[in-house]
């Protein structure tokens, strides 16, 4: 399931790819994703743009969330989150960050501030290995390459993190201003 970006209102639509409803089938034992996945909205990782990080284009969608704390979330549900830091994956020749997050609900958000300090919980740091893992493999499955990173694969912090937010957030009021050129045709409502 996906955010349609380019149908009105920007329903959350089973994904389709070359004309066929696209499923994940790659499964690495832990029953499907081992996270949350959601998005940040009012982001934009700007396909007109090279990151100077990661020397690469962004992918034009809104930039992901991987949400660790493992209690399940409602699909399409609003939720806030503690961002820990981020993943720079590069997907076929694209930037695709990923904000790592844990829900600010959770009663560990309070103590945890960075993606080490998730690290350091019992399981923690498998976890983040596992995230690196989904990601690096998921398409394969489709016959494709693996994805790699940017980094070698390592995480960023939160300062990083919140700087690549703001940078995202900049991105989407350009493509709102007309400032990006919209050709893959994302809706929006008028201003």
């Amino acid at each position: 399931m996906e955010i349609s970006t380019k149908v009105e209102h920007n329903p959350i639509r089973q994904d389709v790819k070359k004309g066929k409803l696209r499923y994940f089938t790659y499964d690495m034992g832990t029953n499907g994703i081992p996270f949350n996945y959601g998005m940040l909205p009012q982001t934009f990782e700007d396909p007109n743009e090279v990151h100077p990080d990661t020397g690469c284009v962004g992918d034009a969608d809104p930039i992901d969330v991987v949400e660790l704390t493992g209690a399940p979330l409602d699909m399409g549900g609003i939720y806030q989150v503690k961002v820990l830091g981020c993943l720079a994956m590069i997907d076929e020749g694209e930037t695709d960050w990923k904000l790592i997050a844990i829900n600010a609900a959770d009663p560990r958000a309070a103590k945890l501030d960075t993606v080490a300090d998730w690290a350091k919980l019992p399981g923690g740091q498998e976890q983040l290995d596992q995230v690196v893992q989904w990601f690096k493999m998921y398409k394969t499955t489709d016959g494709k390459p693996e994805n790699s990173f940017a980094f070698g694969g390592q995480y960023k912090d939160r300062d990083y993190a919140l700087g690549i937010i703001e940078e995202v957030h900049h991105h989407w009021q350009n493509l709102l201003a007309g400032k990006i050129n919209n050709k893959k045709g994302w809706w929006f409502p008028k201003q």
